[in-house]
């Protein structure tokens, strides 16, 4: 009787289990459709997730950074956000590069004070040569038909960018009470606009290397102010890596040999205000007689047979 029972026992248990591995397989099957339903399917910038669509939302901080958040659009009536902090690239729209340059070190040659004697030389040397360059020009120096005349050309030539070296270079080279008075030196700043017709908002300040070039100031402390309101008004504000020095006014000190080997060494000894771009000061005046201008001639046929430079204008300047 009690060997019956005991088998009977055994059976109940056994129905049991099975009943229980029943449960067990339908559920893991499920769980197993399941998960073949959650794949992602990715495409374009969306992905889908059980069928929510989750988008990623891109949005430009800076001229060269896009930052991206993702955002699921909507999960059983609920919004939920997260961000994605790393997501960030390089956007390369705003290089205002052509293709060819590349891997290249970038020239730019920038000429002050004119229009004045030499500036001609210098814009018809340059224009033969086919080298783009920045001219920056003073305002009260655009006076009389013949230097109208020639910014007009300047300006019209797409080779060339004039900048803003102010209306009356730092009240005439009164260097301390310019940049003693930063209201003031901005007015002038803003009449030279005026009086050169200027389209561009690339500026040089008179007897200072100070720059400012995407909201990074680097310079002298004395233009501080000045540079600052420059660059609220959206002004890209450039100094110099090199100059060709003059004596006496107007004459060349370096020769171009020199002057090529300068530029050489401080562009591969990264001794520039950006790794693989040299801005190279020179004043028109000091080209204005022949044998000085056939120096400057010179110099920027050399550089430009050296396949690994490319000319550029600053208003391209690349950091």
């Amino acid at each position: 009787m009690e060997f019956c029972l005991y088998l009977i026992n055994f059976d109940k248990i056994i129905s049991q289990m099975k009943y229980i591995l029943n449960i067990f397989f339908i559920l893991s099957i499920s769980l197993i459709n399941s998960c073949k339903n959650n794949k992602e399917v990715h495409l374009n910038n969306d992905t889908i997730i059980n069928n929510e669509k989750i988008t990623i939302e891109t949005s430009t901080n800076s001229k060269s950074d896009t930052s991206a958040s993702l955002s699921i659009i909507e999960t059983n009536n609920n919004s939920v956000k997260d961000s994605a902090s790393n997501f960030k690239t390089k956007n390369k729209d705003n290089l205002n590069l052509k293709n060819d340059s590349l891997n290249k070190y970038h020239i730019y040659i920038s000429l002050d004070d004119g229009p004045q004697e030499g500036t001609r030389n210098c814009w018809k040397i340059l224009k033969e040569c086919n080298v783009p360059a920045t001219f920056f020009m003073i305002g009260v120096h655009n006076e009389g038909k013949s230097k109208t005349s020639l910014v007009d050309s300047i300006h019209n030539d797409p080779l060339f960018v004039i900048g803003n070296h102010s209306n009356t270079h730092a009240y005439f080279n009164k260097y301390s009470k310019f940049y003693n008075d930063p209201s003031g030196s901005i007015n002038d700043f803003i009449l030279a606009e005026k009086n050169l017709n200027l389209n561009s908002k690339i500026a040089r300040l008179p007897g200072r290397n100070t720059w400012s070039v995407d909201h990074i100031i680097k310079g002298e402390l004395s233009a501080l102010k000045t540079v600052k309101k420059l660059d609220s008004l959206g002004y890209s504000v450039f100094g110099w890596d090199t100059e060709w020095h003059f004596k006496n006014g107007n004459i060349p000190v370096q020769s171009a040999d020199e002057m090529v080997r300068t530029v050489n060494y401080i562009l591969k000894n990264g001794k520039t205000h950006s790794k693989n771009s040299v801005v190279i000061l020179v004043h028109d005046r000091m080209f204005q007689k022949p044998e000085h201008a056939a120096s400057f001639k010179k110099f920027i046929v050399s550089l430009k047979e050296n396949n690994n430079y490319y000319f550029n204008t600053l208003n391209n300047y690349s950091k």
